[in-house]
């Protein structure tokens, strides 16, 4: 997979530059899963922990597709305990058919493992439980320990909400082994590394829809943005069967809802807090550093609802960038600027963004280094920004295309601009372009959640515009109010 351009990238303490070259294809290799018909999952722990409870699903004997025999052996006060597994020979991996698999939560050693020892060996590809919450513990995971080089099989549909969650005193070695997994097969890892504060590996192995072709993502990427172009809401409404949408109408790779099946993003779809507060996180990176994110958003039900938030990264997103319809990614992220450094202008036409089926964009770069020109972007379907831009003190964009699109009504434009830095004139164009879809729409925003303070003035040509908008939502907008 090849994309366009490459990036200059500074850290905020203005460390020597670091260059990314996006036509370099050892960032677009993923990790490859090995499939085998047998193996043997290892792990150890004190003699006294081991309770003969097997590390496994519930069902792991009942199940025809794949059998387990567990041994143990006992040195030195410390007990081994070997799973093998054995699926049948006719079983079909690339089927939707599971098997029941490793399962650690819940286990009294696993819950115990701060004071029993408890190691990881070996996984041998030990197919993964599916279930979700397959090494959660609440407790903590401080006390594991990993030495294998080797990552369990993930099968088919796999959830892996809350995967490996609660890492909070986890070193950074304990992650080390994630980063190796093919992700293939999964379609949730939702607060997989919750609390994991000393994470820092690079997961541009993991294929996040990287299969999708660069020739499908940027057709599609065209067909939204001239869909949005043309007054259309690509959210709600399929590809029109018009003349100028005739390239793309009935296309079968894809359509107003994202890459289909056929293009091969429908898979891994939800991403919500993935990273909540991995403190050190920026994808293998130094804080801050700029670098590639090779992941693949193309498909309105993604989500990156706080996926990146608190961390320290400044990852650079795939282009084309189409944004799911939550896209609330960023927030906290103090430096983040798409890989550039801070405050650096970079434009989102140039580099193939979209949030044509963007419905939330709530605080999506609140608190960030954030300073991209939104000059040409439309949002038809958003209703929720809430505080998008907050405190973005290097933010100073036009957003006239971007708030005339909006169609939908009853929008949550609450502290949108509160605290960046808008110029006079692109301050006075946000408060004409506001009172523009008031107009078109008097039911457009919701009175309550109508606000936003900056210390700013606006000139004459936006005075009418304001005054219309006091009138209207008394009390709501404060700035100095000067002309």
């Amino acid at each position: 997979m090849v994309f366009s351009g490459m990036i200059l990238n500074t850290n905020k303490n203005n460390t020597p530059v670091e260059t990314v070259d996006l036509f370099d294809e050892s960032l677009y290799t993923r990790n490859v899963q090995t499939f085998q018909y047998s193996g043997t999952f290892i792990m150890s722990m004190n003699d006294a922990s081991w309770d003969g409870t097997a590390p496994l699903s519930p069902g792991y004997d009942t199940n025809s597709n794949i059998t387990y025999t567990i041994t143990t052996s006992s040195s030195g006060g410390i007990t081994t305990v070997y799973v093998a597994y054995q699926y049948i020979n006719t079983f079909d991996p690339t089927s939707n058919t599971t098997v029941p698999g490793l399962r650690l939560q819940g286990k009294s050693y696993f819950y115990n493992m701060g004071s029993n020892n408890f190691t990881i060996i070996q996984f041998d590809y030990i197919p993964l439980h599916t279930g979700e919450e397959q090494m959660i513990q609440e407790g903590g995971l401080a006390g594991l320990t990993i030495s294998a080089t080797d990552v369990p099989y993930i099968q088919k549909n796999t959830n892996l909400t809350n995967f490996y969650r609660q890492g909070k005193n986890l070193t950074k070695e304990g992650y080390e082994w994630t980063s190796k997994l093919d992700m293939t097969n999964c379609n949730n890892i939702s607060q997989a590394f919750f609390q994991g504060w000393r994470n820092n590996y690079n997961y541009n192995g993991w294929n996040i829809n990287n299969n999708v072709s660069l020739q499908t993502r940027t057709e599609l990427y065209e067909a939204l943005e001239l869909m949005c172009l043309l007054g259309y809401n690509p959210r709600d409404q399929a590809f029109p069967n018009i003349p100028e949408m005739a390239p793309y109408y009935n296309n079968p790779n894809y359509n107003n809802l994202g890459v289909t099946t056929t293009g091969g993003a429908n898979n891994t779809r939800t991403m919500y807090s993935m990273f909540l507060f991995a403190y050190d996180w920026n994808n293998g990176h130094d804080p801050w550093v700029g670098n590639a994110l090779t992941w693949v958003f193309c498909h309105r039900f993604q989500s990156m609802k706080d996926i990146f938030y608190g961390t320290k990264c400044n990852v650079r997103l795939s282009e084309p960038f189409i944004s799911p319809e939550t896209f609330r990614a960023f927030g906290g992220c103090t430096y983040w600027n798409n890989g550039y450094a801070p405050g650096e202008y970079w434009s989102l036409k140039d580099h193939k963004w979209s949030l044509a089926l963007c419905r939330e964009g709530w605080g999506t770069f609140e608190n960030t280094a954030f300073a991209g020109d939104f000059a040409g972007i439309r949002a038809p379907p958003m209703m929720y920004t809430g505080p998008m831009f907050r405190n973005c003190q290097y933010f100073d964009s036009d957003l006239t295309d971007f708030v005339l699109s909006w169609q939908m009504t009853n929008i949550n434009i609450n502290n949108i601009i509160s605290g960046c830095g808008l110029s006079v004139e692109n301050y006075s164009k946000f408060l004409i372009a506001i009172k523009q879809s008031y107009d078109n729409n008097n039911s457009r925003f919701n009175y309550n959640n109508f606000t936003w303070n900056i210390s700013q003035y606006y000139n004459s040509s936006a005075s009418s515009a304001r005054n219309a908008l006091e009138a209207a939502f008394p009390n709501k907008i404060t700035d100095l109010g000067l002309q």
